[in-house]
């Protein structure tokens, strides 16, 4: 009689973020303008062209300017997560030109309405057909030539 089969089960490593370094702070000639849909909103968006990043585990991160018409400036480190309409902020910008990082924050979905939700522009930038990254030349080339987003999410 043949002895039973035996297998090992092991439970699959959990996921786990990388690529959560604080770049350089972003400088004005490196910013690119956004053409965010808010409607009835006077901010400005810009995104730091040498700060986009597409890690192994398809999380896009960049660092984004908003300034008003006042002239005032925020500047936010942030993450997306393509497939899944998510975001996560990483860090603040300080007015000494440095990065104040959060405490662990986890992803949050996307809003539909409010002030976050140019997130969801930020996506048809940043994100293929398929809810995929794209590579950071990629999305550059969407930004300086946003005709080339064939189907916006919205």
């Amino acid at each position: 009689m043949a002895a039973p089969y035996e297998f090992e089960f092991t439970d699959p490593k959990p996921w786990e973020e990388t690529g959560k370094t604080l770049p350089a702070y972003p400088q004005d000639a490196d910013l690119l303008p956004l053409d965010i849909r808010a409607p009835g909103s006077s901010f400005k968006f810009f995104i730091d062209s040498k700060s986009l990043l597409v890690t192994d585990d398809n999380i896009v991160s960049y660092t984004l300017v908003i300034s008003s018409d006042s002239g005032a400036k925020n500047v936010v480190r942030e993450g997306l997560r393509c497939g899944f309409d998510e975001y996560k902020l990483y860090a603040y910008g300080n007015s000494d030109g440095s990065f104040q990082a959060t405490k662990e924050a986890g992803w949050k979905s996307i809003p539909n309405r409010g002030f976050n939700t140019y997130q969801k522009d930020l996506l048809d930038y940043m994100c293929d057909s398929n809810m995929l990254p794209l590579q950071p030349k990629q999305i550059l080339n969407r930004i300086r030539y946003p005709q080339t987003i064939s189907q916006p999410r919205r």
